[in-house]
């Protein structure tokens, strides 16, 4: 279940309708048995506490500590997959920036802080732009200070940035890939994806 469509419609006065609906998958001890990583059912129960839904997952403490961010994670054993579960679970603990989060008895940017700007380096020589912005979105949202590998990312995003605004997900791709689906799709998540990453660096 997808629920931040569901956050929009009720910033518009729109998702009443849909309320019952959605409490009742939730009834249903769906979200207590579907199988899903431990980043997606945090991501699950964040939006279901701004909707104000009746849930009984776990706490988001205890759901974090299940995630590849609680559990000291290296870099040499981080691939594209942990990349992106680690920076979901950074947007959600800190609720999109607005609030402090703790690890390890210290600040979860003191915490995690470096790891992330390296990171964030690999990520850019790699080419993954896609991945970049979602880790530059998750220093943002940790409202962390630049460093060499942060602000080498921006020049590089910058870089990669068409002139219509659009955001190349990977270094070295073919254009006419980028406008057929499923490539189409990853185009404009890694677009958007970008967009929040400034609107959190510029807003914090």
């Amino acid at each position: 279940m997808y629920l931040p469509p569901f956050l929009v419609l009720r910033a518009n006065g729109d998702f009443e309708p849909y309320r019952p609906y959605i409490q009742a998958v939730l009834d249903n001890a769906w979200s207590r048995t579907a199988e899903m990583p431990p980043y997606r059912l945090l991501e699950l129960r964040f939006f279901a506490d701004h909707l104000d839904l009746r849930h009984r997952m776990p706490s988001a403490k205890t759901l974090a500590g299940r995630t590849v961010l609680m559990n000291a994670p290296s870099p040499a054993l981080i691939g594209e997959a942990e990349c992106y579960a680690l920076a979901h679970a950074i947007l959600y603990l800190t609720d999109l920036g607005r609030a402090s989060a703790q690890a390890g008895g210290t600040s979860l940017a003191a915490y995690i802080g470096g790891l992330l700007s390296t990171l964030v380096g690999v990520n850019v020589i790699d080419g993954n732009f896609d991945l970049v912005s979602e880790l530059l979105l998750a220093a943002g949202c940790l409202h962390l200070e630049g460093s060499y590998e942060i602000d080498a990312a921006w020049l590089e995003l910058n870089r990669a940035q068409w002139a219509d605004g659009c955001i190349t997900p990977r270094r070295q791709v073919r254009v006419e890939d980028l406008v057929r689906a499923p490539s189409g799709r990853a185009l404009f998540h890694a677009t958007t994806v970008f967009a929040m990453a400034c609107a959190a660096w510029v807003g914090g």
